[in-house]
C-alpha cells in the first residue's frame, strides 16, 4: 500500500485506485489574528487501496473483538470480493451487519451476513 503528498484532487468519473486522505485533522487550527479568519491547512495523500492481504488483516483486526464463526477460508472469501474498497469501506462492512447481528440478538456474526451488505 502507497502513499504519497498530492496538491489536489480530480474527479475522472472513473473507478479511484487510491483514495484523498487529508491530514488537517492532524494539525492545530491556525487563527489569523487581524481578519478573525480560521484557517486549517488542509495537506492531502493518496493512499492506494489495501491489497488482498491488507484486506483479509483489515476484517481479521476488525472482528477480532466480535464474536463470528469466521474461519481462514471465510477470510479470504471476503478479501477477494473487497478488491474494489478502502480500509473504511471494510470497517463498515463489518460495523453494519454487526449492529444487525446484534439487533436480531444473533450468536454471531457470519460470513453471508457480511457478504449481504457487500
Amino acid at each position: 500500500m502507497g502513499c504519497h503528498r498530492i496538491d489536489g484532487h480530480r474527479d475522472t468519473g472513473k473507478v479511484p485506485k487510491t483514495v484523498p486522505y487529508s491530514e488537517s485533522t492532524r494539525r492545530r487550527r491556525f487563527i489569523h489574528a487581524f481578519k478573525g479568519v480560521v484557517v486549517s491547512p488542509a495537506i492531502l495523500y493518496e493512499v492506494d487501496l489495501p491489497d488482498k492481504e491488507a484486506r483479509k488483516l483489515i476484517f481479521r483486526v476488525r472482528l477480532r473483538e466480535l464474536p463470528s464463526n469466521l474461519d481462514d477460508e471465510d477470510f479470504e472469501t471476503l478479501a477477494e470480493q473487497t478488491a474494489d474498497r478502502s480500509a473504511a469501506d471494510i470497517v463498515g462492512i463489518v460495523d453494519d451487519p454487526a449492529m444487525r447481528a446484534a439487533e436480531r440478538d444473533a450468536e454471531a456474526i457470519t460470513k453471508d451476513d457480511l457478504l449481504e451488505y457487500h
